[in-house]
């Protein structure tokens, strides 16, 4: 009744907004429902008389009095226990040192205030679901003279508080006080500051001295003393401890981070190294919260000066963010992990601050959104998930109910100084993209910028860079100038940005170009006349010389010309001779080795020969000896004796014929093998060729040097058959790889010998045959011998090339057997690996 509206707005969402007589009034369109804002009275207590309604850029609603302007804007809702004014239920006073649960449901707020003219440790019971206190006095329970250090509950409204007199048990609301004797701790008290039980049933506390732990089961605490870790410190034992679950019990102590191993019972310190720059240590060591993630392995941690870190446990590397990241301070004294948002709500010494992990963006909360407080070093969270945050204040709140404004700062170009002078009266606009254009004198200069935002303005922060000059944006704060002095001549682009007090950018910079013209001698036109002179001088002093050259090139030519003649006569008189010679060495070489492979051959011949001649000579002396036996036998008549005798010399005989025709053969392969080849190929025993020759290249090396020994096998595939060849070319090839073969395992033999290493040594040449297909065989000579060094292989099959000493090879042997091959449509290749041996492996077409 009564009711006159004057004026009706949408917002941004649509939702209706009505100004009257009788106030505002809020239509929410998804609802269906009205409210009506509560709203400042005028000077006599009447509701103000709205005549006009006005949303800014940052949803924002600016209202029009009869006698004034009035602003509401949108503001995180923030439930706070001030200290400020009088005592009552629903107010806290004094400073929140920690945030204990209670076994009944409430909440112990541990404060410190200063009642009576003395610093007293009050407990709070906080009911969660009337928003009362109840207020117990510590210091008046306690004996006089104590000063408390600690406070923890331990189960069924039982307290515990430590002081530097001992330990004391507070129960029934505070009406029982009992000292108890914590066995295990020193007689002059350490002063316990926290009252811990882990996981695992075990019992820790937290003192001003050391660390102590009482296993479960266990009757007395043992001190751990963490001074003497790296960089440890007295300073390291004064500490608090937070269970990390999954890696294990996290100490936070004034000088350091450490973690106590529950499988290892070992306790290891993180975060600590000695050059910083590496990545692996933290920037100060004074730590205050963590929070760990144990399905990624990261623990967050908040240091006192030192930031919030992100510390990766599998590899050591931490990341810092800082207040030029968006940090409200560089104190952050308390985590608690919104799992619903995947966020990190930050107690620091300036206010809550709430960090996004995914977007790595910071939203900070003060005085102006609602917090009756700035410093906050304390936390906790409801099995509900309410969050609460002790320090001056203690804040209450549900992460999902605080709403933060995503409406970064407007910001715009305002003037471009030069030399201190305001040149914006000389250009056309100074809009977004403008193209200033300065010469090379006005190259001192100084751009100003604001970013307008109307919530918590003073907060607002600006960041720029000058592209092509700056390496990385400046952040500046509140400063609204950029100055910049001897610029060189070139073109750069100027962007601005800003934040507002929540860290939220803008995303779109405002830009301008700035273009500094060189002076007139470095301009294009005058280098192009600085070319141009150039070219003509050039050109002048080149045809001079060009003329003066070619005069006396002419004159050297013509001497040159007829030097050349004459040297051409005499060089091609010498090179005729040259060749001449050189084919006639070429044919010693080669002739050389014919005949070292001759000898080869030769000597091994001699030696087949030698063994069926030794056994025809010996039968014949035996014989020569059994016939006088005989006729002694004929001229006594013993018949008997003459006959067995005469059977004896026939036995010999026949043994005589067998050796003799074994000789007659071996003279006549060789005569057929010896024979002039007639570079015909035909039908040929491969298997049979390659044991013979396997042989005669062993015994040409027996005949020459008495002590060499060495063992040879084969391996013959029988059904090879015949091979269609030249057989005197191949036996050849075969004579000089195997007689190559067997040299190498000599000399390896003798190396042994001298190093003394000969035991378990045994020179081994081997002759494989293998028929690989219809029309492809395979011949391979292998050795244990020295092996051919790595970086000779590619050469070993060049002329005149050998590994041999001097005098006792021409180069010339591996040469002609890899013609050879060719010749015979094959291939012929060599492994080897020094100290173990040599392989050749020669595939001929059947």
């Amino acid at each position: 009744k009564g009711f006159v509206p004057t004026i009706i707005k949408f917002d941004h969402d649509q939702n209706i907004w009505i100004g009257s007589h009788q106030g505002l009034f809020f239509f929410n369109r998804k609802t269906e429902e009205f409210q009506k804002m509560a709203m400042p009275t005028d000077a006599n207590g009447n509701p103000y008389k709205i005549s006009t309604l006005c949303f800014d850029a940052f949803n924002n609603l600016w209202i029009g009095t009869q006698t004034g302007l009035l602003k509401y804007e949108a503001k995180p809702i923030f439930n706070s226990y001030s200290g400020k004014g009088i005592d009552s239920l629903h107010l806290i006073k004094g400073f929140i040192g920690s945030i204990i649960p209670s076994h009944i449901g409430n909440l112990n707020v541990i404060s410190y205030d200063f009642l009576d003219g003395e610093n007293k440790v009050v407990i709070n019971d906080l009911n969660l679901k009337s928003n009362t206190f109840h207020r117990k006095i510590l210091n008046d329970i306690i004996p006089k003279g104590a000063n408390i250090t600690g406070v923890g509950e331990v189960g069924n409204d039982t307290l515990r508080v430590g002081t530097d007199r001992g330990v004391f048990q507070v129960t029934n609301q505070g009406k029982q006080i009992t000292k108890i004797n914590l066995q295990g701790l020193p007689s002059v008290h350490p002063g316990v500051l926290q009252f811990f039980k882990d996981q695992n049933g075990n019992e820790w506390l937290g003192t001003l001295s050391y660390l102590y732990k009482k296993l479960k089961g266990h009757d007395s605490y043992t001190p751990i003393d963490l001074s003497k870790l790296p960089g440890g410190s007295d300073l390291s034992n004064q500490m608090i401890v937070e269970d990390g679950k999954k890696y294990g019990l996290w100490i936070l102590s004034t000088n350091g981070l450490f973690l106590y191993d529950y499988a290892k019972d070992i306790v290891t310190r993180h975060g600590y190294a000695q050059d910083i720059n590496k990545g692996n240590a933290f920037t100060a060591q004074n730590i205050m919260s963590t929070y760990t993630d144990d399905s990624l392995g990261i623990v967050w941690i908040g240091i006192r000066d030192g930031g919030l870190n992100k510390y990766e446990l599998s590899s050591g590397k931490i990341k810092t963010y800082t207040t030029q990241d968006g940090l409200p301070d560089m104190s952050v004294n308390a985590i608690l992990y919104d799992n619903k948002n995947d966020a990190l709500w930050l107690g620091t010494g300036n206010g809550l601050s709430r960090y996004d992990i995914k977007t790595e963006r910071f939203t900070n909360y003060s005085i102006a959104d609602g917090i009756n407080g700035k410093s906050f070093n304390t936390g906790f969270k409801t099995n509900d998930g309410q969050f609460l945050f002790g320090g001056e204040t203690l804040i209450r709140f549900k992460p999902e109910d605080i709403k933060s404004s995503a409406h970064a700062p407007i910001v715009f170009i305002d003037d471009i100084k030069v030399s201190n002078h305001s040149i914006s009266a000389t250009l056309d606009s100074l809009t977004d993209h403008t193209t200033i254009t300065l010469k090379h004198n006005q190259n001192n200069i100084s751009i100003d910028y604001l970013g307008i935002h109307f919530t918590d303005s003073k907060e607002n922060k600006c960041a720029y860079i000058l592209e092509n000059f700056d390496q990385e944006w400046i952040e500046v704060g509140s400063q609204h100038t950029a100055y910049y002095t001897n610029l060189p001549s070139g073109s750069y682009t100027f962007k601005v940005k800003a934040a507002n007090s929540n860290g939220t950018w803008t995303e779109t910079p405002a830009i301008i170009h700035i273009e500094i013209l060189p002076p007139w001698w470095k301009t294009i036109w005058a280098y192009g006349a600085y070319f141009l002179a150039l070219l003509g001088l050039a050109s002048y002093l080149n045809n001079y010389f060009k003329q003066r050259v070619l005069k006396q090139e002419r004159e050297r030519n013509q001497q040159i010309e007829l030097d050349h003649a004459k040297a051409i006569q005499k060089a091609y008189y010498d090179l005729e001779k040259s060749h001449e010679s050189l084919k006639s060495t070429q044919s010693q070489l080669v002739q050389a080795e014919k005949m070292a492979s001759l000898g080869e051959l030769t000597a091994g011949i001699a030696h087949e020969i030698q063994n069926p001649l030794n056994f025809v000579n010996n039968f014949s002396d035996i014989n020569i000896e059994l016939i006088d036996e005989m006729r002694e036998h004929l001229a006594l008549d013993n018949k008997i004796m003459a006959m067995e005798t005469a059977d004896d010399i026939k036995a010999n005989l026949e043994k005589i014929t067998i050796h003799g025709r074994r000789a007659d053969s071996i003279v006549k392969g060789m005569l057929q093998h010896s024979r002039k080849s007639t570079g015909q190929k035909e039908p040929t025993d491969i298997n049979a060729l390659a044991d013979e020759y396997l042989r005669l290249a062993y015994h040409g090396l027996r005949a020459k040097e008495k002590n060499f020994n060495a063992n040879f096998k084969t391996d013959l595939d029988p059904t090879i058959g015949e091979v269609n060849l030249i057989p005197q070319d191949i036996g050849r090839v075969f004579l000089n790889l195997i007689t190559n073969a067997f040299h190498s395992v000599a000399q390896e033999e003798k190396k042994k010998l001298d190093l003394g290493l000969n035991e378990g040594y045994y020179p081994m040449v081997s002759v494989f045959t293998k028929k690989l297909t219809e029309q492809l065989i395979e011949i391979r000579i292998k050795d244990n011998g020295a092996g051919i060094p790595t970086h000779l292989i590619d050469k070993i099959f060049q002329p005149f090339f050998t590994t041999k000493p001097t005098g006792q090879g021409t180069g010339l042997g591996l040469s002609l057997a890899y013609d050879i091959v060719k010749m015979h449509g094959g291939t012929i290749t060599v492994t080897s690996k020094e100290g173990v041996g040599a392989e050749f492996v020669i595939q001929l077409p059947i």
